[in-house]
C-alpha cells in the first residue's frame, strides 16, 4: 500500500498561529497518495515523469470560508475531500466581515462554531448604523439603520442571528473545526490550480506550488 501522508501539505511562510492550527489536521488513509510515472516521447526517446496524485471523492478549489465550510460538512457526512488553497497562510487582512443568518444557521450545525463566532462578534447595536461620507474625515451625507426591520423579526424567524466577524478572524475558527472533527478532510496550502480535465471515470485537477512541483488530484466531483 502507498505510504500515508499528512492531511495538510503546507508551503513555506505559514504564521505560527496558522501552523499550530493546521498541524492538528489528522492523516487521511481514505485519500490515497500514489506515485504515477508518465511516459513522454521527445525525439524518439521516452522520458519518465514521476507525478504525485491524490485520489478523493470531492476536490474543492479555494480554502476560504465557503470552501472550508463545505469541506467540514462533507467530512461530517463521511465524504472524503481535498481542499486546494493557493495561499500559504491565513491572510492578515480583514476582507469580508458580514455573516448572514443562513450562514450562522449552518455554523450552528458545526460543533461550537456558532458560539465561537458570536463570542468574537461585537453586539449589533455597535455596527447596525451605516454612515455614508464624502471621505473618512469629510462631510457625512447620512446615516441609515440597515437592521431596523431585522431586529423585530429575527427572533421569530431563526434561532440564531447575524454576526460581524472579519475573515482573518473567522478562518482560524474554521481551521480549528477542520482539524479537530474532520477526519475525512485534506487541506493543501500553497498550491495553485492550473487545469481541469474530465474523462469517463473521474475529474483530474492539476496544481503547482511555488517551487514548480506539480500534483494531480483525481476526484469524482470538483467544486
Amino acid at each position: 500500500p502507498p505510504p500515508s501522508k499528512p492531511a495538510i501539505m503546507q508551503g513555506a511562510g505559514l504564521s505560527r498561529i496558522s501552523t499550530a492550527l493546521l498541524s492538528r489536521l489528522p492523516d487521511l488513509s481514505r485519500g490515497l497518495l500514489v506515485r504515477e510515472q508518465r511516459r513522454d516521447v521527445h525525439g524518439g526517446r521516452a522520458a519518465k515523469e514521476e507525478k504525485e496524485t491524490l485520489r478523493t471523492s470531492v476536490a474543492i478549489v479555494g480554502g476560504g470560508p465557503s470552501g472550508l465550510t463545505l469541506s467540514i460538512l462533507l467530512s461530517k457526512f463521511g465524504v472524503n475531500n481535498v481542499v486546494v488553497e493557493k495561499s500559504e497562510t491565513v491572510s492578515e487582512h480583514p476582507q469580508a466581515h458580514f455573516i448572514n443568518t443562513r450562514t450562522m444557521e449552518i455554523f450552528r450545525q458545526l460543533g461550537t462554531l456558532e458560539d465561537d463566532v458570536q463570542n468574537l462578534s461585537p453586539p449589533l447595536r455597535e455596527w447596525r448604523n451605516f454612515r455614508y461620507c464624502e471621505s473618512v474625515l469629510g462631510h457625512m451625507f447620512g446615516k441609515i439603520d440597515h437592521f431596523d426591520e431585522y431586529a423585530e423579526s429575527s427572533d421569530r424567524l431563526s434561532p440564531t442571528r447575524v454576526a460581524h466577524l472579519s475573515q482573518n478572524r473567522l478562518l482560524p475558527l474554521l481551521l480549528k473545526e477542520l482539524g479537530t472533527a474532520c477526519p475525512n478532510s485534506t487541506l493543501i496550502m500553497g498550491e495553485n490550480f492550473v487545469d481541469l480535465r474530465q474523462n469517463s471515470r473521474s475529474i483530474e485537477i492539476d496544481t503547482i506550488n511555488r517551487q514548480g512541483q506539480k500534483k494531480a488530484i483525481l476526484a469524482d466531483y470538483p467544486v
